[in-house]
């Protein structure tokens, strides 16, 4: 007994892991997958040490044996693209059978928020639904694409396996949720060759280009990052679930509770306090309630107005006598019509809510563009800069850590499980978090690229990215800074392409709803660096 158990430590100690040699298939195996076309099928997985593998696909039917870490390894031969067929995967004891399998073209699509934005938008995020979400759903039933989303998870180390594996047919429901830029870039695809298409999903907002990065490339650049090596992070449950926790603390921040605003209407006096609105940073408070008196003539009062509110920093709702008039997006301007029958002759009372995830809310831009008016302006106007109270009434949780930005963390947790399973190239859209430091971006960014392609064994695969759109300058400075960015984004290195985004971006948002252009003129660029020999 004591022998055996000496055994079993030593087998660990030299393949950890290998005890539990249930026979299993690693990468994106699962049914409804899409594999690469045209090139060899590289199959490999778990099994108990010295056991034999049988592995069955079309005319193909191939057997290996595990070596003593039960490690297994089989190469079929290249298949053109079709579909559905059946692989299996056995043992003695065990059997694995994947369904619905296309051959086709493979391709990732990874980077930051715009590479992320789901077609219906964030839920925590108020109307960031791409343009026409609900008429571009109604066509997308496509059997031939398939889609894939890999787990969110930073990790401290390269991680071999995924906690799940799921190949969505492509459907209104499937498609709903998943990557707006790589399901139009798929679906233009798939017209344009006429073969089956998987695209996978690799995306995180808010990133930056160090947490791709492997450690091999950190440690190239560990001066200019200050890098000392991995970050401890803690195991993924404790990870995801204070994700989800900070994802409801900013739905929080972005909706105020149903009801509420009679809540704030019914605060007694000295529940409001007279502030400056050029003060208002200085609340330290993610959500706050600004509440200020108008007295509207009797001929003024039965016409629709004017309100401008210059540009209030953060998620704003606007009411007028209980009355939600209209909401905002930081930074777009607050200029808004009321309707005639939300005002009353006399008083009226004008409450915004506005709210940041992060730091406190502010207000914006000259005096003058504090005001409301008639449309006739001569006729009527009241400037809206002073005489404002504000009330704090929302407990907002502290945000929990977070540990998508620590470097080399989606590399280990999303990019290396992903490696083992054969892909054409890779489209990227990620850059708005690193716009400040363009030399060294330029520098990790061709070091990404070329690390890339050696981890998935294709020196020349394509690699085809986005340049970096407007971005609303009050959060990321002057156009000269956004400019030099977009110069240093272009690499030199062969089969690379980037994609001209200028002409759709949008000065009041960070994420550009127009992604079906992009996706396009992606599907473009690989219909010529990717196919051109078919084309």
């Amino acid at each position: 007994m004591v022998n055996k158990f000496l055994f079993l430590l030593l087998v660990f100690a030299i393949c950890p892991g290998s005890i539990s040699g249930k026979l299993r298939v690693s990468g994106l195996f699962a049914d409804n997958m899409v594999i690469q076309r045209g090139e060899p099928i590289t199959i490999q997985g778990i099994a108990d040490p010295r056991e034999v593998i049988r592995v069955t696909f079309r005319a193909s039917a191939l057997s290996c044996q595990a070596d003593r870490c039960g490690k297994w390894r089989v190469e079929l031969p290249a298949e053109e693209a079709g579909g559905p067929y059946t692989l299996s995967i056995q043992t003695a004891r065990e059997k694995l059978v994947f369904e619905n399998i296309l051959i086709g073209e493979v391709w990732l699509a990874s980077g930051q928020s715009n590479m992320e934005h789901p077609m219906e938008g964030w839920g925590w995020m108020p109307h960031s639904g791409i343009y026409r979400y609900k008429e571009e759903l109604n066509d997308s039933h496509y059997p031939e694409i398939r889609l894939f989303s890999v787990p969110k998870y930073p990790a401290s180390v390269e991680i071999d396996e995924l906690p799940e594996r799921t190949w969505k047919v492509a459907d209104p429901e499937s498609v709903r949720t998943f990557s707006s830029i790589a399901w139009f870039f798929a679906k233009e695809l798939h017209e344009r060759l006429g073969v089956p298409v998987g695209i996978i999903n690799c995306s995180w907002s808010g990133t930056s280009i160090h947490t791709w990065e492997s450690e091999e490339i950190l440690r190239q650049f560990k001066d200019s990052l200050g890098y000392t090596g991995p970050t401890l992070i803690p195991e993924r449950t404790k990870v995801m679930d204070d994700f989800q926790a900070n994802l409801r603390r900013r739905h929080q921040i972005s909706y105020p509770r149903p009801g509420q605003i009679e809540e704030i209407r019914q605060l007694p006096p000295e529940k409001w306090s007279a502030i400056e609105l050029d003060s208002l940073r200085s609340t330290a408070s993610n959500i706050i309630w600004l509440k200020r008196e108008i007295d509207l003539p009797d001929d003024i009062a039965k016409e629709p107005l004017a309100l401008s509110l210059g540009r209030l920093n953060g998620q704003s709702y606007i009411y007028l006598n209980g009355r939600e008039i209209d909401e905002f997006s930081y930074p777009e301007p607050v200029v808004t019509r009321i309707p005639r029958y939300y005002i009353y002759p006399g008083k009226n009372e004008l409450i915004v809510r506005v709210a940041r995830p992060f730091g406190a809310p502010s207000a914006e831009g000259k005096e003058s563009s504090f005001f409301i008016s008639a449309y006739d302006s001569s006729r009527y106007k009241e400037e809206l800069a002073d005489n404002w109270k504000i009330t704090i009434q929302d407990a907002v949780p502290t945000p929990l850590p977070e540990y998508q930005n620590k470097p080399g963390a989606l590399f280990n947790g999303m990019v290396h499980p992903c490696l083992s399973h054969n892909i054409k190239g890779i489209i990227w859209y990620q850059g708005e978090n690193d716009i400040w430091r363009a030399d060294l971006y330029a520098q990790m960014f061709e070091a990404l690229i070329e690390d890339w392609r050696g981890k998935w064994g294709k020196k020349d695969m394509p690699f085809l990215y986005v340049q970096i759109s407007l971005i609303p300058l009050p959060e990321f400075g002057d156009h000269s800074i956004q400019e030099r960015f977009r110069e240093k984004q272009h690499v030199s290195s062969p089969h690379t392409g980037m994609v001209y985004s200028l002409d759709i971006g949008d000065p009041y948002d960070v994420h550009p709803k127009e992604k079906k252009t992009i996706g396009k003129r992606l599907a473009e660029q690989a219909l010529k660096i990717a196919y051109k020999p078919d084309h």
